[in-house]
């Protein structure tokens, strides 16, 4: 019987024997509750009950079947506060955004979602648990709720979440693992008939585990590696376990126990890379106003002279991790004195607010990290202490493989209630979400296996008879099984391969090999071979009339083209394309310099893939076997092991292609033979020249060659079509039409381009003089000799254009600028306004000379045509005041007033652009000036009277004139006299007024 509480009153009902609790790992605990009524009872959202000292609460509706008027069956469907975290979004708790992004360590993140419940639920309801240790990762929240984002962190770092009396852990949910429970199917051993098991096809047991590092703070001229590798060679214990790297720090496998598992995979580790995260010790404010912030790092250690570890050709950056200006979106250049352990921070408009301000600064115990620098070694790869960012990837990678280099299975079974009930005290506890059992069974598991409880159900009416889902399985997100593209040479050469020439190492016993089955194919023409010591002759004939055919492009197109024939070592098959082969001599009957197409034989032939060649032993003859008789019949290609000669069989021709040898060393040699060469004094005619390893050739059929080995190459018509490509080989006096292809970085008339980034070679410094970053579309420039007729700085100077940051800025040691399309922002009062042979020194951040030659037809109409040295208008749609320029201290030299001329007219309204009225009014007449809504304190209009009449000025609706105490309906300015108006806002006698404060004069 449980007890339903809702609407201050309580309803007992008796749940019905399919009325279960259901508790698994990474979900929220449900309990289901059915029972009927004999009467129809509304049971709202937010009934709840308890069942074992634990609330559980109706989150959505009721689910009612009648099954007549007196008997109405409700299912209730119920959970626990932790149903919460599918209402609320995921917050940034430093500035409230919804999408966001968080570089941290698992505990961190943690932390900001038990932040974020806590700021629904209550203050101290949530909190954190056990989290693991691993190396930073960033995780992106895009509108996310809670449970969401939970799970994503989860699957970042690839492991589990637990939710215990509402405090959230993030590890592997194990319990008893030293300890397993024992549990077997049979009388007295736990399980009832019907224990199953399921093997997951799509996790089959890892042996080998490729890693890929990340890319940030390396330099590859340096580190010979443009991602961080791994500890090259070394070994590491992992929960009992001993993993080693491979000599080339690209994988891990274990090495203490032989693995029956041959399945590969890989680990994207791109969030581990070298790094020192820093705390502030100290902040300085040098200039509030100029946005001049330092920060100071007592604990940087005394060799660490960041100044000394710059990437060439990047900028160093300092991003905080933790504070008010924390995320990847604020990124800071800075000026770092070592000697003071001090990083001047040059601020950097963000999301239209330059940054740091009084707000958004750095505070005392922030976390930082510096980017675009190579550390020192031991922030790299320390082996003697096992430190360092290559060791947290191996210690990430071996935690990986440990949890899944076993098979995994899953196990359902229902405890046996008589033993259950009489052993509840002994096993009661440890029949636990992530519990570890010794499930033991004399057909699926006789020697035991230590697994872990992943679910459970537990029926209400029958408690000790729970089903148990049983599994060593690792929830979450699995391992990816692509790895990322490590080089784009690589690539592009794998992928372009398939269809380009392909030559296989030619070893001397392949040559014998072949030497041995041309005799053994007995062409007509030659008898057996020849072995002098040395051959002296005039002309040698490589080559046999029957193998002077070629393949051509179609029977209407006789272009030579390549065979496109291929072994595949590890497939173990030959292939050859769909083509077309053409015979230079079969059916010539004439002595002509020249043949028509049609006197020629071709034919068309079919694909071919030989099957799996298990038997490395043998060595094959490819033919062609093409009709004697009808050319319009396709041919075949035929892989014999033994010779066949040219007409053996009746009807057809064979007609030798090449020859495959037997395996060495697992590889097969694949050698063309049809055409031939021929060797003169001072001439070789032949179609192909390789070398023995078939990594260098010549193929003068398909136009192409290639020059050099894996590292070092230079390549024509083969990697990439129509291309000449190279890597670290040298061109000179080179003449490239219509495009130039590059893999790796070239240097091209004093600069270098690799990877759409053109750097100088020559220096400033220790930078490039120019830098250019297409991808990021960023232009650097730098020179240690700058200046000019209006600069006064003779410094370094520095010049971005950031399209990325929306900027273009100048800098040097004096101070910054920056152009975007927020603004100007300047902090350097440098540049002269005036050349130095006027003799006059006025300098400003920002000069504007309005040189030009303008005119205007109207002389009352100045506003419409006006030239300005600088122009400057405001509008603000907020409560703010907004002005058209500010100046804390302003030196006119020259002030002009706008004029706004008062004539006969009964009646004006003055805008906002006038601050001046000039009365032409003649005898006898009274103008009615009606001053501005502008509303703008302290701003001032003058007015002077020259007619022989006079202007009547007054304040529209809500505003008042004074000269005095008391308030003027109007304020008249007659003939010569002169006045001022001053608009103000203040309390008069506890009563707000906005005013004309107004002042008469007469000279």
């Amino acid at each position: 019987m449980l007890t339903l509480h809702f609407n201050n009153t309580t309803l007992d009902v008796q749940e019905s024997d399919s009325s279960y609790r259901y508790r698994s790992l990474m979900s929220k605990p449900q309990l289901v509750l059915k029972f009927s009524l004999s009467e129809f009872v509304e049971i709202p959202v937010g009934a709840w009950c308890e069942y074992q000292g634990v609330k559980y609460k109706l989150g959505s509706p009721e689910n009612i079947k009648k099954n007549g008027t007196r008997n109405i069956e409700y299912t209730l469907t119920l959970g626990t506060l932790e149903d919460n975290m599918s209402l609320y979004k995921m917050r940034n708790p430093v500035d409230k955004r919804l999408k966001w992004s968080m570089c941290a360590k698992p505990h961190e993140l943690v932390e900001a979602i038990v932040w974020n419940l806590n700021q629904r639920d209550g203050a101290g309801v949530w909190k954190v648990g056990e989290c693991l240790d691993a190396a930073e990762q960033t995780v992106e929240f895009n509108h996310t709720y809670v449970d969401a984002a939970l799970q994503d962190v989860a699957n970042k770092f690839e492991t589990e979440w637990e939710i215990n009396d509402y405090t959230i852990s993030l590890h592997k949910v194990e319990y008893f693992k030293d300890d397993p429970l024992p549990l077997a199917y049979g009388k007295g051993n736990g399980f009832e008939p019907g224990v199953g098991r399921t093997t997951q096809s799509d996790e089959l047991p890892i042996k080998r585990l490729y890693v890929q590092g990340g890319d940030r703070n390396i330099d590859r001229s340096k580190y010979g590696s443009a991602e961080l590798l791994l500890p090259k060679s070394q070994t590491l214990v992992y929960e009992g376990r001993i993993y080693q790297s491979d000599a080339e720090g690209y994988s891990i496998e274990r090495i203490d126990k032989v693995s029956d598992a041959v399945k590969e995979d890989s680990l994207d580790c791109s969030e581990i890379y070298p790094s020192r995260v820093g705390t502030v010790s100290a902040v300085e404010c040098i200039d509030a106003g100029k946005n001049f912030y330092d920060i100071i790092d007592n604990s940087i250690p005394a060799e660490l002279n960041f100044n000394d570890y710059v990437i060439e050709g990047e900028t160093a950056t300092i991003i905080f991790q933790k504070g008010m200006l924390a995320g990847d979106d604020k990124q800071f250049e800075f000026k770092y004195n070592h000697s003071e352990r001090r990083f001047e921070l040059v601020p950097q408009e963000i999301d239209g607010v330059t940054m740091p301000n009084e707000t958004f600064s750095p505070a005392v115990g922030d976390t930082y990290a510096i980017f675009g620098i190579m550390l020192p070694d031991s922030y790299i790869c320390n082996n003697t202490d096992k430190t360092g960012a290559s060791w947290d990837m191996f210690r990430e990678a071996a935690r990986k493989l440990y949890e899944n280099e076993d098979q995994k299975f899953t196990f359902t079974g229902t405890l046996q209630g008589l033993w259950a009930k009489k052993n509840w005290l002994r096993v009661g506890g440890r029949l636990k979400v992530g519990g570890y059992v010794l499930f033991t069974d004399e057909q699926f598991a006789p020697d035991g296996i230590p697994i872990r409880i992943t679910g459970i159900k537990e029926f209400l009416t029958s408690p000790y008879a729970p089903v148990l889902e049983i599994s060593n399985s690792v929830s979450g997100k699995s391992v990816s099984s692509q790895l990322r593209e490590i080089g784009q040479n690589e690539v592009a050469t794998d992928n372009s391969i398939r269809n380009a020439v392909s030559y296989t190492k030619r070893r001397f016993r392949d040559v014998k090999e072949t030497m041995a089955m041309l005799e053994d194919s007995m062409l007509d023409n030659f008898t057996n071979s020849i072995n002098p010591l040395t051959v002296q002759t005039m002309m040698m004939l490589v080559g046999d009339e029957s193998l002077q055919f070629r393949f051509v492009a179609s029977k209407t197109d006789l272009t030579a083209v390549g065979d496109g024939i291929t072994y595949d070592n590890t497939a173990k098959q030959l292939h050859i394309p769909h083509g077309f082969i053409q015979h230079m001599t079969l059916g010539i009957g004439t002595i002509s310099s020249s043949h028509a197409d049609s006197e020629y034989k071709v034919w068309e032939m079919n694909e071919y893939l030989s099957p799996y060649l298990d038997n490395g032993a043998k060595k094959y003859y490819l033919y062609a076997k093409v009709s004697r008789t009808d050319t319009t019949v396709k041919g075949d290609f035929l892989l014999s092991d033994r010779a066949i000669k040219m007409t053996d069989v009746a009807g057809y021709y064979h007609l030798l292609v090449g020859i495959l040898n037997s395996e060495y060393d697992g590889e097969r040699s694949y050698v063309s033979l049809y055409g031939f060469s021929e060797i003169l004094p001072g001439r070789i005619t032949t179609d192909r020249i390789a070398t023995s390893d078939g990594k260098s050739f010549i193929d003068f059929l398909s136009n192409a060659l290639h020059l050099g080995n894996d590292s070092s190459y230079l390549d024509w018509n083969n990697i990439v079509a129509d291309t000449l490509s190279t890597i670290n080989m040298l061109l000179e006096n080179a003449t490239i039409k219509t495009k130039l292809s590059v893999l790796g970085e070239a240097l091209i008339a004093g600069f270098y381009f690799s990877d759409e980034i053109i750097k100088s070679t020559m220096k400033s410094g220790n930078d490039p003089a120019m830098y250019l970053n297409g991808k990021t579309g960023k232009i650097h420039l730098k020179s240690t000799t700058t200046g000019g007729d209006y600069s006064l700085d003779y410094e370094n100077s520095e010049i971005d254009i950031d399209a990325g940051a929306g900027e273009v800025s100048a800098r040097n040691s004096n101070g910054v600028a920056y152009l975007s399309a927020s603004g100007v922002f300047c902090n350097n009062a440098k540049t002269n306004a005036m050349p130095s042979s006027t003799g006059y020194t006025h300098y400003g951040s920002i000069v504007g000379l309005g040189y030009g030659d303008v005119d205007y037809t109207w002389a009352f109409d100045k506003e419409s045509t006006l030239i300005a040295g600088v122009y400057g208008r405001a509008s603000n749609t907020g409560t703010a005041p907004a002005y058209g320029g500010y100046f804390r201290d302003l030196l006119a030299a020259g002030l002009i007033f706008n004029p706004k001329y008062i004539g006969d007219t009964d009646t004006y309204y003055l805008s906002d652009g006038y601050t001046q009225c000039l009365g032409m009014t003649n005898s006898g007449k009274t103008a009615t000036v009606y001053l501005p809504t502008g509303g703008m304190e302290g701003k001032v209009i003058f007015a002077k009277q020259i007619g022989q009449g006079q202007m009547r000025f007054r304040a529209r609706s809500g505003q008042y004139i004074y000269d005095d105490i008391s308030v003027n309906d109007y304020y008249d300015v007659p003939e010569g006299w002169e006045a001022k108006f001053t608009f103000a806002i203040f309390y008069l006698n506890n009563v707000k007024k906005e005013a004309w404060l107004v002042s008469r004069w007469k000279f």
